[in-house]
């Protein structure tokens, strides 16, 4: 019997323990190939270059051993994860009352336990892994290449069911990742992080093998995407409110529907205004030619059209706080003239359904949207066609109402996506500036970008954020887009200069096409869009969301779980929490809260070095963490009874008005 090689071993295990990866071995470009001396691979051949340009083995160890000595990780940064919640907050200060009980008052910068990913950026000939897997102890090994032929040559190399064995002997799991282009190798990272929790991101080891440009970008694009990962992502308060505005907005309000679907285009362009500082020397050219397209306002660039004459087709609103009346009551204010009956007539609001409730009195035209993920949408959006992709902030949703009421030509302003002077981030003429006590401070800057007009603008997590979605957009809705912001360059709209617009021929008619959007929409008197549900399944989703999260709460106390075995049982629970007919409506009022107790969690407790005491404030953290949930729980199931009996034609419970209910709060 011949015996079989030690490529063909490797090829076999792979191809049965990782069949996707193994479908980049064998062929490929001849010219790259393992390079041997005595029988040992030593290098890869890229046409006349190498890789290594030495040994392999020699390299690789000069390369891993200050990675031991200085690991690269990326932690956590807590501040950001109570927000504007009270519940979040009493899980943070009983975290640092248990800490602060065993005088651990100051907690390392990366966890020191067991941490979840361990991320390698390049296979070459494979001699590092194994001294990465062997140091990091991590739930999830993650090893990506970017050159098929590079995989092929480690078959020659290293041992990968040797490295497989390697990881699970340490209960980690191995992922591999070959993929050519940068975007879709960060995509399939995130797709593993998504799956297997953000949550476990904090200390996150990343290491770099080989310097080819498509590694290094995948790289960048990937650590990018973590601030955005890492940061909380709603909570309990602020999904509450956005269902007590939605069931308020449904009973009392007459409104259009405004579809997620695309409508047939209608060949006028679109102005979506925002307020960025750029916006200050580009107004007189939008005045200009505001004629010639359907003008969209975006949050506090009302202001700022109103002040100069501008009267906006649309207005849109996404937030759903009462600091957004207070802006309005504001531009009222500065535009007594205009407006005496504080009512701005003739200007249409498009806005979330979770909009607060009193900001409707100032417009006669309403059409509200269902955006994604919201738990009021999980609730009411039933034969709706989501708007999706609306976040993260007003400008955003405006470019995605816009593309789906059929405007496919669009010229941006004031979408700077961050500031060249951090002292001026918005438009002189916004509430920022103009209102008492409104001016915000220097902006904070979390990288740098390449600027619309050249050169480069600061920016920070949420606008490059909402410079990724627009690319997105851009590309996904087919728009045609102009950027006449002088800030951040968005990919896929072309840079111009406002002074060189020029519409030729007459103006549309506007008014055709604005009563054609609107004739074409849904409409709803008052009441008749809520008669169509019966509430008291969510109530009833609620009870079973309870009685499975805490049977994993108690299970968790009884068997004495480390923070990663609570979490690889919760995790599932919440991932998957939309498609469980169980309680997929009423899911999302508490899992965004959930996630962010886990990360706070995930934080402090992974950083207690004595495995005793970690044991025992583990213990404290369910406990108290149960104890949240429940207070949690009760009220949410109390907001589902209460809208059952004001929908059913009952009294309206206090927070119905839409006003602040509890001070200091946007709530």
């Amino acid at each position: 019997m011949t015996e079989i090689s030690f490529y063909q071993r490797n090829v076999d295990f792979l191809t049965g323990a990782f069949p996707e990866a193994a479908l980049h071995l064998g062929g490929g470009d001849a010219s790259v190939r393992p390079i041997f001396e005595d029988g040992v691979a030593v290098d890869i051949g890229v046409g006349s270059l190498r890789l290594y340009n030495g040994d392999a083995r020699t390299v690789t160890a000069a390369q891993v051993e200050p990675f031991l000595n200085q690991p690269a990780r990326i932690g956590y940064d807590a501040s950001g994860f109570c927000g504007d919640s009270l519940l979040s907050r009493d899980l943070y200060l009983r975290l640092r009352a248990g800490l602060g009980e065993y005088g651990l008052n100051v907690v390392p910068s990366t966890p020191v336990g067991r941490s979840g990913f361990l991320l390698i950026f390049g296979v070459g000939l494979g001699y590092h892994l194994m001294p990465l897997i062997q140091f990091a102890d991590v739930e999830h090994v993650v090893v990506v290449e970017v050159v098929d032929e590079f995989l092929d040559a480690s078959c020659h190399a290293v041992d990968w069911a040797e490295l497989h064995a390697a990881c699970e002997a340490r209960n980690t799991t191995l992922h591999i990742i070959v993929a050519g282009s940068p975007h879709t190798v960060s995509k399939d990272i995130l797709g593993i992080i998504e799956r297997e929790g953000a949550v476990l991101l904090d200390g996150v080891y990343c290491f770099r093998h080989h310097p080819l440009w498509a590694l290094s970008e995948a790289y960048r694009r990937t650590l990018d995407e973590f601030p955005r990962q890492m940061i909380q992502r709603g909570y309990y308060e602020d999904e509450r409110k956005m269902i007590r505005n939605a069931v308020t907005n449904l009973h009392k309000c007459d409104f259009y529907l405004a579809e997620g679907a695309f409508r047939d285009r209608t060949g006028v362009p679109a102005f979506i205004i925002a307020s960025g500082p750029s916006i200050d020397e580009s107004i007189e050219y939008i005045k200009q030619w505001r004629d010639h397209a359907i003008v969209f306002s975006c949050g506090s660039s009302l202001q700022i059209c109103l002040q100069h004459g501008i009267i906006p087709d649309y207005h849109v609103e996404l937030e759903n706080v009462f600091a957004v009346v207070d802006f309005l009551e504001h531009i009222l204010d500065k535009n007594h003239d205009k407006y005496p009956d504080r009512n701005f007539t003739g200007i249409r609001l498009i806005a979330s359904v979770t909009v607060n409730t009193q900001v409707l009195k100032y417009f006669d035209e309403v059409s509200f949207f269902f955006r994604d993920s919201s738990v009021s949408t999980k609730c009411f959006a039933r034969d709706v066609a989501i708007m999706s992709a609306v976040g993260p902030n007003v400008t955003n949703t405006a470019v995605s109402v816009a593309a789906r009421l059929g405007f496919s030509e669009m010229y941006f302003f004031g979408l700077d996506c961050g500031w060249h002077d951090p002292d001026v981030h918005h438009s002189k003429d916004t509430a920022y500036y103009t209102k008492d006590g409104g001016q915000v401070g220097r902006g904070v800057a979390s990288a740098r970008v390449p600027g619309n007009f050249g050169g480069e603008v600061e920016t920070d997590i949420v606008l490059d954020w909402s410079r990724d979605m627009l690319e997105q957009k851009l590309r996904y809705f087919h728009i045609r887009a102009y950027n006449c912001s002088d800030g951040a360059l968005i990919e896929g709209a072309t840079p111009r200069l406002a002074e060189t617009l020029d519409f030729a021929g007459p103006p549309p008619d506007r008014n055709t096409v604005l009563n054609s959007i609107r004739d074409a929409s849904r409409h709803f008197s008052a009441g008749e869009f809520l008669a169509q549900f019966d509430l008291s399944p969510f109530v009833t989703e609620v009870d079973t969301y309870q009685k499975e999260t805490f049977e994993i709460i108690d299970r968790a106390i009884e068997e004495k779980y480390s923070f990663n075995q609570f979490h690889a049982e919760l995790w599932p629970m919440l991932r998957d929490s939309d498609g469980d007919k169980r309680y997929r409506h009423v899911s999302a009022m508490f899992s965004s809260a959930t996630l962010g107790m886990l990360k706070l969690a995930c934080f402090y407790l992974n950083r207690i070095e004595d495995p005793a005491i970690c044991a025992t404030l583990t213990q404290k953290f369910f406990a108290d963490f149960r104890e949240i949930h429940e207070e949690m729980l009760a009220e949410g199931r109390q907001i589902f009874e209460e809208a059952l009996v004001m929908a059913e034609g009952g009294p309206e419970p206090e927070w119905a008005s839409g006003l602040p209910m509890v001070p200091g709060t946007t709530y």
